[in-house]
């Protein structure tokens, strides 16, 4: 039985596992690339279902993580359901990056039906080249549409009660998500 770190398990993509475990199983910084690896999920679309481009089909992909980040997180039951006053396609790329969009964004590409709609932003393999076998399948493919500012998920800091509960979150959140798959 192999040993290595348990958050490489948190990888939900076979390649990039195996290849973390052969690896990245003694790196000291495996937090830092499974972080920027669950900033790297992107889901694609055709851009014309997103933002007006006048009947133009374009191939492109959004990171979850950002739309994540301008989703109202304060939406009730009730304003869920309710319909929206502006609605997809949204007039430009960077609406799509308001409360007022994101959100029928997340829905529109089944961002909250589990991985198997995800796949990964081609700049992780930027980054960690080594990580890319065969299985191209999984690289968004299209245009990217990006926010101004883009954010990560920070790297675990000191193992404090804060931190724990972050892992506890996002440990739960990847066992519901791979459940699903």
């Amino acid at each position: 039985m192999e040993k290595y770190p348990a958050i490489i398990d948190w990888c939900p993509f076979a390649s990039v596992r195996d290849r973390l475990i052969t690896l990245h199983a003694a790196n000291p910084r495996i937090d830092e690339i499974i972080c920027n690896m669950a900033t790297s999920y992107v889901v694609e679309a055709d851009l014309c279902d997103l933002v007006q481009t006048n009947g133009h089909a374009l191939r492109c992909y959004v990171r979850v993580w950002d739309i994540i980040q301008f989703m109202d997180r304060k939406v009730s039951d009730e304003q869920h359901t309710a319909l929206p006053k502006e609605r997809l396609p949204a007039p430009t790329a960077a609406s799509l990056f308001t409360k007022s969009y994101a959100t029928q964004v997340f829905q529109k590409l089944h961002m909250d039906e589990g991985i198997t709609f995800y796949k990964l932003d081609p700049a992780f393999f930027i980054q960690y080249p080594e990580l890319l076998g065969d299985d191209h399948g999984i690289i968004g493919q299209g245009t990217a549409i990006l926010p101004d500012i883009q954010t990560t998920l920070p790297g675990p800091s000191e193992l404090d009660e804060r931190m724990t509960t972050t892992y506890r979150h996002f440990t739960c959140w990847s066992i519901d998500v791979l459940s699903q798959s």
